[in-house]
This record gives C-alpha cells, sequence and structure tokens, in this order.
C-alpha cells in the first residue's frame, strides 16, 4: 500500500460557521439564496447558497474551481458589490471581475457583500494498491516454460520475505481512518439532526391537534379534496406521498438543510410538504406564499415557522 496526498478546499461562513468541502475536480458557484429555486447550472457545478437577508450577495456572485491537483481557482461572476480578499491587516483587495484567480495561499479570506468566508485547503489521503511484481519475471522465458510444480515450489520458497512491522500497520490504519472523519463532530451533526426531526414532528402534531379540535364534525381542517385531506382521512397510502431522486414528502416536511429544501422546492410535488417545514429559509416561504396554491397557503396557515416569518416581516 502507498498514500497518495491530494487537496480540495473547505469554505466556512464565517456568521453561521457552516462549512463545505469541495474536492479536486469539484465546482462550486457561491451566492445569495435565491427568493425563486433555480435550476442547476449547465457545466455541472454545484450551488452554495448562503442566507444573506441584507441581499449583498449576487445569486451568481463568486465560483471556485478545484482543479485535479488541488489547485484552488476563484472567479467573482461580475457580482453587484464584488469580491473583495481581506488581508491580515484588514485591508480590502479587490478582485477583477470574470478573470479567474489562482489561489496561492493555503487560507483565504472573501468579502461577498457583507457575508465574510473563507476558504482553507485541506489534504486527503488515498491508499493505494502497489501492483506485487511477478515472482517468476527475472527468469528467462525458456526457463518458465519448463518448470514443473517441484520446480515452483522451490522458488517461492527461496523468495525473500520482507520484515513485517506490526506497529507500522497500525499507524497507517490510524490515519487512514482519521482521513476526513471527526467521530466526535459526526455524532454531534447526527445528534442535532435528531432533535430538529424531534421538534418538527411534535410541531406538525400539536398542530394537527389544534386543527382537529377547531375542525366542524367530519371535517380534516383542510381544504376538502386537498392531498391532506385525502391523508388524514386514510384515503391514500401512510407511505410516503412523494418520492423523487432520494427525497420524499417526510423529508420536505421536516429537514433544516437549506440546501436539500432547495433541492426539493424544484419538484411541484413537493410543495405542499415543504409548507409545512418550520425550518425554511426566509426566501423560499416569501416564495411559497406568493404561488397562490389552496393546498400550499393551507400548510402555511398551520406553520409556526411561516407564522414567525411573518411577525417578523411586519
Amino acid at each position: 500500500m502507498s498514500t497518495e496526498v491530494r487537496h480540495g478546499w473547505l469554505i466556512t461562513v464565517l456568521a453561521t460557521g457552516q462549512q463545505y468541502r469541495y474536492i479536486p475536480g469539484e465546482s462550486v458557484i457561491i451566492g445569495r439564496t435565491p427568493l425563486r429555486p433555480a435550476s442547476l447550472p449547465d457545466d455541472n457545478s454545484k450551488r452554495l447558497d448562503i442566507d444573506d437577508p441584507q441581499r449583498s450577495m449576487s445569486k451568481r456572485h463568486l465560483s471556485l474551481k478545484v482543479t485535479e491537483t488541488g489547485v484552488g481557482i476563484i472567479t467573482d461572476l461580475n457580482s453587484t458589490n464584488g469580491t473583495y480578499v481581506v488581508r491580515d491587516d484588514g485591508r480590502l483587495i479587490k478582485i477583477p471581475a470574470n478573470k479567474p484567480l489562482s489561489l496561492d495561499q493555503p487560507d483565504v479570506k472573501l468579502q461577498l457583500g457583507e457575508v465574510g468566508v473563507e476558504l482553507k485547503q485541506f489534504a486527503i489521503r488515498e491508499q493505494r494498491l502497489v501492483e506485487t511484481p511477478d515472482l517468476f519475471g527475472a527468469r528467462p522465458a525458456q526457463q518458465q516454460r519448463n518448470l514443473n510444480v517441484d520446480e515452483i515450489v522451490d522458488v517461492r520458497e527461496g523468495e525473500p520475505t520482507d520484515a513485517f512491522c506490526a506497529g507500522q500497520v497500525r499507524q497507517a490504519v490510524q490515519s487512514a481512518q482519521g482521513v476526513n472523519f471527526d467521530p466526535a463532530a459526526a455524532q454531534a451533526q447526527q445528534v442535532q439532526q435528531a432533535a430538529q426531526a424531534q421538534q418538527a414532528q411534535h410541531a406538525v402534531k400539536n398542530l394537527q391537534a389544534q386543527s382537529s379540535q377547531n375542525a366542524p364534525a367530519g371535517s380534516t381542517g383542510y381544504e376538502p379534496g386537498s392531498v391532506f385531506d385525502r391523508l388524514t382521512r386514510g384515503q391514500m397510502s401512510q407511505k410516503p406521498a412523494v418520492e423523487i431522486d432520494g427525497m420524499t414528502s417526510d423529508d420536505a416536511k421536516t429537514t433544516a438543510d437549506q440546501q436539500r429544501q432547495y433541492a426539493m422546492a424544484q419538484h411541484h410535488e413537493f410543495l405542499p410538504f415543504l409548507a409545512l417545514n418550520p425550518y425554511l429559509y426566509a426566501d423560499l416561504y416569501q416564495w411559497l406564499g406568493s404561488l397562490g396554491d389552496p393546498d400550499i397557503a393551507q400548510a402555511l396557515s398551520t406553520n409556526p415557522g411561516y407564522k414567525a416569518f411573518r411577525e417578523a416581516r411586519s
């Protein structure tokens, strides 16, 4: 086994501490979370949407490309407020628009409007199998053809064996296990996601209970014939009503991941379920409320997150 080291780039949103990793061969477009979910770029780039209530960032503000050799290349996409490199002494240096810039430092801070981000290079260590040499490659061709079973055994017994060091093996295994994996951080993230999902489930159950108490006899509290009315009456399967690209309507009602919310919002079938989610970002709430769909409007009216969003805007 041999170890090959490559480099990727870690983007940290300084205000929230959110982090996103990009490996060699990947590209990402960074911008403000759009009001209306947009399609992904044609060049297979990913999108990194950042909440920016002040709207100081452009929707397509900056791109980052990680080359196969691990070089980070940034390009300001003709943004409204520009992209600035933050020097150690606090000075800001504006980078030209539409001109790729290779990062020559492993740690760079940028200012995108009023949003600060940090780009930091990280190492990726990969274990590679080394091809085993042919035991008989050094023997002349005519001798190889004439070897019988006993001679082959004799040759194998005569091959030297490298010394085995258990300490080196243990060190290599521990090193490989430590690459790009922090057990404590992973466990903390799982606990946080589980807590968020549980809170969302409690909120939905409480709202459904309140709705059923206030609804007339025989009514479910939802628009007659709507997807929620049919679910409540048991006219639809209790399995996820919608499943697309590995995402389900159950996910849509509870996920706090803004990138996942953004991806779901591009499928009309998920919109009524997203409207039940109390963890949506502000622009997505505003967009859902502007659609005029009765199912979506009914779901939003029972959503405590949407209620808080409306109160904050008033």
